[in-house]
């Protein structure tokens, strides 16, 4: 509960740091898209590391055994990174 709770929260700041990438992103000029669309990757991968860091403390704190923890880490961490990676090269 406090895993999703910590998630929901980061989860509702990312939306309201990437909202004003996204109308940035339609109303800039095509130069500067780029570099806004690099900020908005940046701030979802520092989400992504903040959740990652704060799930690990979670599960320290609360004695869990090191197999649930890299069974956390490979289950919902790790997997939909490698299949997005491989959704992605599928395309290409």
């Amino acid at each position: 509960a406090e895993y999703s709770h910590n998630t929901l929260v980061v989860n509702k700041g990312m939306g309201i740091a990437l909202f004003p990438v996204v109308i940035m992103a339609q109303y800039l000029p095509h130069n500067l898209v780029p570099v806004v669309l690099i900020i908005g990757i940046l701030v979802f991968v520092i989400a992504f590391i903040l959740k990652s860091f704060r799930g690990y403390q979670i599960i320290i704190r609360k004695d869990v055994l090191i197999f649930y923890l890299i069974l956390y880490l490979c289950t919902l961490e790790i997997l939909p990174l490698l299949l997005g990676y491989k959704f992605v090269t599928s395309l290409i």
